[in-house]
Order: structure tokens, then C-alpha cells, then sequence
């Protein structure tokens, strides 16, 4: 059974997969501890970011097929469990950076694709072969890769079979870093860093719009704009930034 291991570093809180029996596979428990953590972590206000990793030389291969039983309706498990734990990732206040360390494919793509940004090591190797197994990609994959790739650059990797390395999977936009293996942790907890330095409701609501904005009219995107607005014009980071910026102007 997977285990979802916590450590601290400083204002930071890392997440480790940890299932060595099933390369980090995912199980119901885990996705069900990670929801509860990551919704958690969104209140504290004393938490800058997290970083999301798995043990050993593997990121997330997947689903842990272990759970698996025959006439299971799979659904069910994107409903329950694997949905929402994209949708608490995708609904954080707080950055959420992947460092894939290893192995990404199936449920564990659709984990890292989630996250804000991902930090690849040079040996993780990325699969998105839904197709070759009957099935579509789901855990939310879907949704990230057609606003990432766009869906006919989606369509074209999940019918190739192609298992990405992490510099391939750089250059085509799935990955933001690559990086020596033993430096991926580091460079992910410095980009969770880099990310929680901006106002945390700006930053994340920001990463919603842009995801969002593609489904939705002009108009819309408008409005949705105009209430962020409204709401972000009153909270102090706008007024110390409005105050500096005038205060730099009677300087001149």
C-alpha cells in the first residue's frame, strides 16, 4: 500500500509516494491522504508551498493495480478518489511542485500534470500509453494535457506510444525543469520558493484563469477578471506595490 510520507524544510512541506512494491503506485488510501493534506496545507498560513515526490528511482507509475478487482466499474475510483485529488491539487492556494524523480505514467502523469510546475530528474522517463491499455486518460490527464500540449499535440503523443524522456518531454512544454538526478528535490523545493514569493490568491487564481480561459467566451473571461480584481485591489500586496510605486514618483 502506498504511504504518503511528510517531512518539513522550513516553511515548505514535501510529499513522498512511497509503495516500492509497485513502483509509487497509487491507492485509494493515498489519493484520500493526499486530498485531506493538501486541503489542509491550503489553511495554514504558515506554509509557503509543497513539493510532491516518490521514493526510491520512481516518481508514480500509475495506479496500483493491486487494487483492482474484476466488473469494478473504474469510474467509481475517478469520482471518488483520483478526481478530487487532481482537483485539491489544481484547487491549492499554495504552489504544489512535482519533482519526478523516476517513472511517470498513467495516474502519476495525471499527478505531476496537475501540479503548478514540474521538476524533472534526467533519467524520469514520462508514459502516457492510456490508449494501448483500452482506456483514455483520466485523472484529470485530459484536462491538463489539451491546455498544455494543446489536443491535437495530446492526441498525437497518447497514440504514439512514445515514453518521453525528460529532456523531450521539456521541449514539448510537459516539463518547466530538468535537472542532474540528485539536484531534482532541491530545484523543485527553490521553484516552490519562487512561486510562493508572489501573493498566494494572485498566483493561484492566475493558474485557474489561464487553465480555464479556453472553455470559456471572452466576455466571460472578462468578468472572471474583473471579480479577481476587484478582490486582489483591496488586499495589501496591490497597496504596498500602489503606495511604493507613487512614492517612487514624488522621488523623481
Amino acid at each position: 500500500m502506498t504511504s504518503i510520507v511528510e517531512t518539513a524544510k522550513d516553511d515548505l512541506l514535501i510529499l513522498t509516494l512511497d509503495n516500492p512494491a509497485a513502483a509509487n503506485g497509487l491507492t485509494r488510501e493515498a489519493a484520500t491522504a493526499l486530498i485531506d493534506r493538501l486541503r489542509d496545507a491550503s489553511f495554514d498560513s504558515d506554509l509557503a508551498g509543497i513539493v510532491l515526490t516518490g521514493a526510491g528511482r520512481a516518481f508514480c507509475a500509475g495506479y496500483d493495480l493491486t487494487e483492482i478487482v474484476e466488473h469494478e466499474a473504474m469510474g467509481d475510483n475517478l469520482r471518488r478518489w483520483f478526481g478530487p485529488m487532481a482537483m485539491a491539487i489544481h484547487a491549492s492556494r499554495i504552489p504544489v511542485v512535482a519533482a519526478v524523480n523516476g517513472a511517470c505514467a498513467g495516474l502519476g502523469l495525471s499527478l505531476a500534470l496537475a501540479c503548478h510546475a514540474r521538476v524533472a530528474a534526467r533519467s524520469a522517463k514520462f508514459t502516457g500509453a492510456f490508449l494501448q491499455v483500452g482506456l483514455i486518460p483520466d485523472g484529470g490527464a485530459s484536462y491538463f494535457l489539451a491546455r498544455i500540449l494543446g489536443p491535437d499535440a495530446a492526441y498525437r503523443w497518447i497514440t504514439s506510444g512514445e515514453r518521453l524522456t525528460a529532456e523531450r518531454a521539456s521541449a514539448m512544454g510537459l516539463v518547466d525543469v530538468v535537472v542532474d538526478d540528485g539536484d531534482v528535490l532541491d530545484r523543485a523545493v527553490g521553484e516552490a520558493r519562487r512561486l510562493a514569493a508572489f501573493d498566494p490568491l494572485a498566483a493561484s487564481e492566475a493558474y485557474r484563469l489561464l487553465h480555464d480561459a479556453a472553455a470559456l467566451s471572452l466576455p466571460e473571461v472578462i468578468e472572471r477578471e474583473a471579480r479577481l480584481q476587484d478582490e486582489l485591489g483591496r488586499r495589501e500586496t496591490f497597496r504596498r506595490a500602489r503606495d511604493a510605486f507613487f512614492a517612487a514618483r514624488r522621488t523623481k
